[in-house]
């Protein structure tokens, strides 16, 4: 919506709450359609109804023209597609909301490549720290991409499909685990059964005798 601009209400004052989420739920379903997934992380609470505290969504749209074909070898081949859209709510910080949000990202991704070794990307603001170190960190496994891994990748024309201009771009090659895995779709749809992680878990070491 538009601040002051012709939004369908009465003196371009702000929609309705139901307006903005007819055209949100209109916005996700055409993007539904164009192979987009989306994730909703509700807080249950025994006292109250669920609300949500989170949100994401895996998308391969953005690299519609994006991927131009050329010296495709070894993992830059993979399946390629783009996280957007990962935010959780201020009042429910370091509650390890976008740590399960990005792991039912990750699991979604093998599911949709049928288990294949996936390249998932995504932009971080320069100057937006936390999510940078999130993405990073060992956990999460995300990094600037080096050449080769950019290789097939227009990356000013999978800028301008994200709306990301200047924006870091970071990237991560999913080992898919081929486990059975439950996921779901649209909102309110993340789910996951057996924790079966599309990171790879590290050996078990063996008790010496």
């Amino acid at each position: 919506w538009i601040a002051g601009g012709d939004n369908g209400e009465p003196n371009g004052s702000p929609p309705t709450r139901f307006a903005f989420r007819m055209a949100t739920a209109e916005i996700a379903a055409e993007r539904s359609e164009g192979g987009a997934r989306t994730f909703l992380a509700r807080l249950n609470d025994d006292s109250s109804p669920s609300i949500a505290v989170g949100a994401a969504e895996l998308s391969p749209i953005e690299f519609n023209g994006a991927e131009t074909g050329k010296y495709i070898t070894g993992d830059a081949s993979s399946p390629k597609l783009y996280v957007t859209d990962v935010v959780t709510s201020s009042k429910h910080r370091r509650m390890g909301i976008a740590n399960s949000l990005m792991d039912a990202v990750e699991l979604c991704a093998c599911d949709m490549c049928n288990d294949n070794d996936i390249l998932l990307y995504l932009h971080v603001k320069r100057d937006n720290e936390p999510a940078l170190n999130f993405y990073s960190n060992p956990k999460r496994g995300y990094a600037v991409p080096r050449s080769e891994q950019l290789k097939g990748i227009d990356v000013n024309q999978l800028e301008k499909n994200a709306g990301t201009a200047g924006q870091i771009l970071l990237h991560k090659a999913v080992k898919c685990n081929q486990g059975k895995a439950s996921v779901g779709t649209g909102f309110g749809g993340a789910t996951e059964e057996k924790a079966n992680k599309a990171i790879p878990k590290k050996k078990a070491k063996r008790k010496k005798r």
